[in-house]
């Protein structure tokens, strides 16, 4: 899987998680318009973002469900990002966790 493939699993499921919250169109804007992994980074770092658990809860589901169907996604990093997102942490960290496993490894094992 490319680099801007992997930006752009990132950017749909954080916009997932802003979506049908007023406050955050500014940062929807913000997030269409990145390119790189360390934008979004940068983004979430300097915001402080706070979902309900609600959303958490559905985009974690709509998220498993993306990586469990993506054929471009290997057996191996499926197993590493379906743990990664099930982990009880704050969404930050999931969050974080899902976009340093993206940019450290190659998706397709």
């Amino acid at each position: 899987m490319c680099y801007k493939e992997k930006v752009k699993i990132v950017k749909k499921f954080f916009l997932a998680i802003l979506k049908n919250r007023a406050e955050s169109e500014d940062l929807q804007e913000l997030i269409e318009k990145v390119e790189t992994l360390e934008e979004i980074n940068e983004i979430i770092k300097n915001n402080n973002l706070t979902p309900l658990e609600k959303d958490i809860e559905f985009v974690k589901i709509i998220a498993k469900e993306n990586i469990k169907k993506n054929r471009s996604i290997g057996m191996m990093s499926k197993m590493a990002l379906i743990s990664i997102i099930n982990k009880n942490q704050p969404i930050k960290n999931i969050f974080f966790g899902l976009v340093d496993y993206m940019a450290m490894n190659n998706l397709n094992k």
